[in-house]
């Protein structure tokens, strides 16, 4: 878990050591860090530093939960959850975040790619379904080749069928193409 308290200056001003030992560096060495410009991808930096700066002008109550990438010293991206705590001076103005992350990096791609082979599933049970349904094979063709243009977001696609006494690839069925005529 990556411990960092980020004042309203937006610099580090604690971090521990398993947060810099994600973050690739020495605890010294990122103290004093901006936090935005040296550990948020420019992708999200604006986003991440304006509810950041909403936080220090007390606009938002609560930091609660919010996950985002950060970059490491090397220059890979991990995706953080973050559990934020507002920490106040005497006159109850907030002055700083401490953060919690999780590097949650691992488990998003393993979702991503357990979604992903959901819909690969389900797009071949489709297509099962579509061979199934229909003994012209036009039709099942046709159909075949809406579901290959969704699931592979192509505009156009085709199926050509190997004709064995000439050895020549015939047409049989298509979508998307623009044909001159």
């Amino acid at each position: 878990v990556i411990l960092v308290v980020i004042g309203a200056d937006e610099r580090v001003s604690l971090i521990n050591r398993k947060g810099a030992a994600i973050l690739g560096d020495a605890e010294e060495k990122i103290v004093g860090e901006n936090w935005f410009d040296t550990f948020i991808p420019a992708s999200s930096r604006e986003q991440v530093r304006s509810t950041f700066r909403r936080l220090m002008a007390g606009e938002v109550e609560d930091a609660g939960y919010f996950e985002n990438p950060v970059v490491t010293r090397g220059g890979a991206e991990r995706l953080i959850a973050w559990n934020n705590a507002l920490i106040r001076d005497g006159q109850g103005r907030v002055s700083a975040t401490l953060s919690s992350g999780e590097d949650i990096t691992e488990r998003a791609q393993a979702q991503a790619q357990a979604r992903s082979r959901l819909e690969h599933l389900a797009a071949l049970h489709e297509i099962d379904l579509v061979i199934n349904a229909s003994l012209d094979l036009r039709v099942t063709l046709a159909r075949l080749v809406d579901q290959v243009r969704e699931q592979f977001r192509v505009d156009a696609a085709d199926v050509l069928l190997l004709d064995p006494h000439t050895q020549t690839l015939e047409y049989a069925a298509g979508r998307g193409f623009r044909t001159g005529g």
